[in-house]
């Protein structure tokens, strides 16, 4: 069985320049986008320095949900969408809100992680009962204000 590295790098991924000699090469698990490797070269080898989740406020979509929702890097943090396993656990895909928030960032991939887990029980390793069915999904529109609906935050498209 290929590990998660060999298969991020074994398809040719998309490879971003972010500053100076720092790479983000996207990795995926299959099919789902779950983030980033962030590396640069030493002596003309790619050393990979560390993995960024998707959510990640350094990433290309962690930039989009902050600009989308005004969330900053504490404030990911503080409500965990930057943790795999609370995303994972949570009800995110039961709220509308939520579910088109994370679409429009580019981070559908954690919805389907999530679906697949709560309902296929897919990522087992992954499950994590002290966090299964966490109301993180009113958390992250109370914290952000997004309303009763769907239409009320997203009055401005």
């Amino acid at each position: 069985m290929l590990s998660l590295i060999d298969r991020a790098f074994l398809d040719k991924r998309k490879i971003i320049r972010e500053s100076g000699n720092r790479y983000l090469v996207e990795c995926y698990d299959y099919d789902m986008k779950i983030g980033y490797f962030v590396g640069m070269f030493i002596n003309g080898i790619f050393v990979i320095l560390t993995f960024l989740l998707i959510t990640h406020s350094s990433t290309p979509e962690g930039r989009k949900l902050a600009e989308l929702t005004g969330l900053q890097r504490e404030d990911i943090s503080f409500l965990a969408i930057d943790d795999l396993k609370t995303l994972i656990n949570s009800n995110i895909s039961n709220d509308p809100r939520i579910v088109r928030m994370f679409v429009e960032a580019g981070c559908e991939s954690i919805l389907d992680m999530n679906f697949q887990l709560n309902v296929f029980g897919d990522y087992h390793w992954l499950r994590d009962e002290t966090k299964q069915n966490s109301e993180l999904a009113k958390l992250i529109a109370e914290y952000i204000q997004m309303g009763n609906s769907d239409e009320e935050y997203f009055e401005n498209d």
